[in-house]
């Protein structure tokens, strides 16, 4: 298994966001009541793709606010993966819904991980997701983190992600 494409955040990817999502360098903040503080740089270098880095997100009831890659090329891979630094603060269902989906064509999306509890992190850690079941032998495939807020959410600083990378065996 190698790293096929990487993306380490030192460089706007250029992906689409809406609601609350953002490039640059978190500024440690959030967390006053629920959850911990943002961190104050990437895992790696200085900006990540992350929520309000300001602060806590809102929680103003709306979503699924998206995060999508640019169309990335799996046609020659196989044991496709996603994997990636992760530093998350967000409250639970029903009241905040967070996931990841992968997509070989933009409109239909898999799930490949909810959250189904508060989470909480004071550090960086890697998460790898295996999305071999969408992306193996696809031409084009995308890969989003949405959130959700709805009503009675309490404020934590949200998403922080780092160091994304698509990782598999070529030759599908």
């Amino acid at each position: 298994i190698t790293t096929i494409y990487e993306w380490n955040m030192d460089v706007d990817p250029g992906w689409t966001m809406t609601g609350e999502w953002e490039y640059g360098q978190p500024q440690g903040l959030g967390g006053d009541i629920f959850g911990d503080p943002d961190p104050v740089s990437g895992a790696t270098g200085t900006n990540v793709i992350g929520m309000n880095h300001a602060g806590d997100c809102s929680i103003e009831v709306g979503g699924p606010f998206d995060l999508i890659t640019t169309p990335f090329d799996c046609s020659t891979l196989s044991g496709t993966s996603l994997r990636f630094q992760r530093w998350l603060n967000i409250d639970w269902p029903p009241w905040v819904y967070t996931s990841i989906e992968v997509s070989s064509d933009g409109t239909y999306w898999t799930a490949v991980w909810t959250n189904e509890v508060e989470i909480t992190s004071t550090q960086w850690d890697v998460y790898t997701y295996d999305i071999s079941a969408v992306a193996d032998g696809q031409p084009t495939v995308y890969v989003k983190w949405s959130y959700t807020i709805d009503e009675n959410s309490w404020a934590y600083s949200g998403w922080n992600i780092d160091d994304v990378e698509i990782i598999g065996v070529e030759g599908y």
